[in-house]
């Protein structure tokens, strides 16, 4: 693992698209002082939510598990001054935020977001099955037709935006899977992003959902976090990065019930 740690230096942007979060671009300069010749999205998140830095960072490393491309992650230290230059130029209230380290990915230049619009998008189907598979597995709601939250990189899908997943108040086999993920097929705008055409595929072609994800799960490595969050913890995050415990009990209970996981996801996917 090497999540490298910055120093926030210029605000490049504050009108960047998103949720609840305050995603910035900024340039960063390392410890020495020099400055990046790349930019990072920063997301501030507000007081109440700190433990979203401690997630987005867990799940962009889960996501290479599963060899889904991520920006490069890094933490961002972002001081009292910038929170004021962007309570100036963005119309934060500070009051709800504190100066101190938080989650961001790399700049791509040559990348756009896709938005609800553009769907469906043309990704294979292999891939499609991995990040659906991947988000059924952080439990995460938030990859969905209303807001897909993923980038095109010519033509390939770069996740992005983990903060609302992750967040387990007990272990897999405490879940009943037949009704604690149908927030992957709600409805509408709140379907998976790939839930339809994944399904489309399956009644037209068929698909060996174990075939193709059962490696992923036997080589998934949870305890890869733990030094992530020995890192947050460092960076002032000591009471929060302890849902590592629990995220890494949670995963090592679908290594250990692969055959369980994979009944979950072909049930998502063939059943209405």
């Amino acid at each position: 693992m090497n999540i490298p740690v910055y120093k926030a230096a210029s605000l490049e942007s504050s009108n960047l698209i998103g949720g609840s979060t305050r995603p910035c671009l900024m340039s960063v300069e390392d410890e020495k002082g020099n400055l990046l010749n790349k930019n990072y999205v920063v997301k501030i998140f507000k007081n109440s939510h700190r433990e979203a830095t401690c997630r987005e960072l867990f799940a962009n490393l889960l996501a290479q598990e599963f060899d889904l491309d991520v920006p490069n992650a890094a933490l961002v230290e972002v001081d009292f001054d910038m929170l004021s230059l962007m309570k100036v130029e963005g119309n934060i209230d500070t009051s709800l935020y504190n100066p101190g380290y938080y989650f961001a990915s790399e700049y791509l230049s040559d990348t756009r977001i896709v938005t609800k619009a553009e769907l469906p998008v043309p990704v294979e189907w292999e891939l499609q099955l991995r990040i659906f598979a991947f988000d059924v597995l952080i439990r995460n709601s938030d990859r969905r037709i209303g807001k897909p939250n993923f980038l095109l990189q010519s033509g390939n899908p770069v996740l992005i935006d983990h903060e609302l997943s992750l967040n387990f108040s007990k272990g897999f086999l405490a879940h009943d899977i037949e009704s604690e993920w149908n927030f992957i097929r709600s409805g509408n705008e709140r379907n998976h992003v790939f839930l339809v055409s994944l399904q489309t595929c399956i009644a037209k072609n068929g698909l060996d959902v174990a075939g193709f994800l059962s490696d992923y799960l036997r080589t998934l490595n949870p305890n890869k976090l733990y030094a992530a969050a020995t890192l947050l913890q460092e960076y002032g995050y000591n009471d929060e990065a302890a849902i590592v415990e629990s995220i890494v009990g949670y995963l090592s209970e679908i290594r250990s019930n692969i055959d369980r996981f994979l009944q979950l996801v072909n049930l998502l996917l063939h059943d209405a």
